[in-house]
């Protein structure tokens, strides 16, 4: 059994603090997903790194937390590939991201897919 590494990497534009960014990005390897005993790909995503800046007109700006969100996760396409699904959100308290679509959030994601290969024949 192999084990493959891959790095993601995910800009996040400028995007209103009141909603969450989706996108996703292709991965692929070299050799098949192995399968478990459930016929599951045996893949899985973990997030290596994150920077997000708060802008509020335009400006960075320091802020109270009111929460923050960085999911991520594996859709498979094929037995070798898939891609990975990015949700992010960072907004100050509830209340002030909601009622003033200024402030907003943009920043980088880094994820890593960590996946076990069938043995080469």
């Amino acid at each position: 059994m192999a084990v493959a590494f891959k790095v993601i990497k995910f800009n996040v534009p400028q995007t209103s603090c009141s909603e969450a960014f989706e996108t996703k990005e292709p991965v692929e390897f070299r050799h098949k997903i192995r399968l478990d005993e459930k016929d599951n790909r045996v893949v899985d995503v973990a997030l290596r790194s994150f920077k997000f800046e708060v802008l509020y007109n335009g400006a960075v700006e320091d802020f109270e937390i009111g929460g923050q969100e960085v999911n991520l996760r594996f859709e498979g396409n094929g037995h070798d590939s898939g891609q990975v699904v990015l949700k992010a959100n960072l907004r100050p308290r509830k209340g002030l991201a909601t009622a003033d679509p200024a402030w907003q959030f943009k920043g980088q994601v880094e994820a890593l897919v960590i996946a076990e290969l069938e043995p080469l024949k």
